[in-house]
C-alpha cells in the first residue's frame, strides 16, 4: 500500500489533463499497447484515473503498469494517427479487396482510383490540406507501391518519418487475400512467403502534402500509376474549386 507522501508525489507528477500513453495494464488484455489518454485524477490509493482514446475510464496503478508521460504535441500526433486509422478501417469494410487488387493491376483502374481518393479524403479530413508538420514524426500515408520483380501494384499504407528525409518504416498491403502488414516478426509464415515472392524489392509513391521524399521514385512512375494518381488528383482539383466557388 502506497503511503500517503507516496500519493501526493503522484497527484503532484500526474495532475488533472496530463496527457499518457499506455504500454502495458496488468492483467488487461483490452487495453492495447499505444493506447493514449488524458489523466482525470489520482484517487487516495494512489490510481490514476485515465479517459482512455477507447473510451475506458480504467485506472492505472502507478507501479504495476507501464506507461509514459506525453507531450501536447505527441498526444495531439497519436490522436490524430488513430483518427485517420480509424477511417481507413471503415473504408476496408465496404473494400472488395479482390477487384481492388484487379483494378491496380489492369487498364481498368477507376476502383483502385476511387480507393484511393476516399483514403486521401479520409488523410485531408485529420491532417488537413498543408504540408504536414514535421512535429508530428511518423505517420501514416496512404500510398501505392510496385514489386520490382514481378510488377504487381497494390493500393498500401506507408509509415513515414517526417524528421528524417521523409524515409519510410513500413508498409501495410491491401492486397487480394486481405490486409497484411509488411512486419516479418507478427505475420505468419505463408503471408511472409508471399510478401517475398510478390513486393520485395518494390518502390512505392505517394501525394500527401509533405516535403520531397528522396526515397520515392517521383520522376520514375510508371505510367499506370500515374493514372491512378491523375484520377485522384484531377477529382480534388474539381472538390477544391467546387469549395472555393460554394457559399461562405
Amino acid at each position: 500500500m502506497l503511503s500517503r507522501e507516496s500519493i501526493e508525489v503522484i497527484r503532484k507528477q500526474y495532475p488533472k489533463g496530463t496527457k499518457i500513453k499506455l504500454q502495458e495494464m496488468d492483467g488487461e488484455k483490452q487495453m492495447p499497447f499505444g493506447l493514449s489518454g488524458e489523466v482525470m485524477c489520482v484517487d487516495d490509493i494512489g490510481q490514476i484515473h485515465v479517459k482512455w482514446a477507447n473510451g475506458s475510464t480504467l485506472a492505472l496503478h502507478p507501479i504495476k503498469d507501464r506507461f509514459q508521460i506525453l507531450s501536447d504535441i505527441e498526444y495531439e500526433a497519436e490522436r490524430k494517427e488513430q483518427k485517420f486509422i480509424d477511417k481507413v478501417n471503415w473504408i476496408l469494410k465496404i473494400t472488395d479487396l479482390k477487384e481492388l487488387h484487379a483494378s491496380c493491376n489492369s487498364k481498368d483502374n477507376l476502383y483502385s482510383a476511387e480507393m484511393m481518393l476516399k483514403l486521401q479524403h479520409a488523410f485531408e479530413d485529420v491532417y488537413g490540406l498543408e504540408v504536414v508538420d514535421k512535429s508530428y514524426g511518423i505517420i501514416t500515408v496512404p500510398g501505392i507501391i510496385k514489386g520490382r520483380k514481378t510488377g504487381i501494384i497494390e493500393i498500401a499504407l506507408l509509415l513515414i518519418d517526417l524528421e528524417s528525409q521523409n524515409e519510410h518504416w513500413g508498409v501495410t498491403l491491401f492486397t487480394e487475400n486481405g490486409v497484411i502488414p509488411m512486419k516479418p516478426l507478427t505475420i505468419a509464415a505463408e503471408q511472409k512467403t508471399y510478401i517475398m515472392e510478390n513486393y520485395i524489392p518494390y518502390d512505392y509513391w505517394y501525394f500527401c502534402p509533405m516535403e520531397r521524399d528522396i526515397c520515392a521514385n517521383v520522376d520514375e512512375m510508371p505510367k499506370s500509376i500515374s493514372l491512378i494518381l491523375r484520377l485522384v488528383t484531377e477529382h480534388l482539383e474539381q472538390n477544391a474549386a467546387l469549395s472555393m466557388d460554394g457559399p461562405v
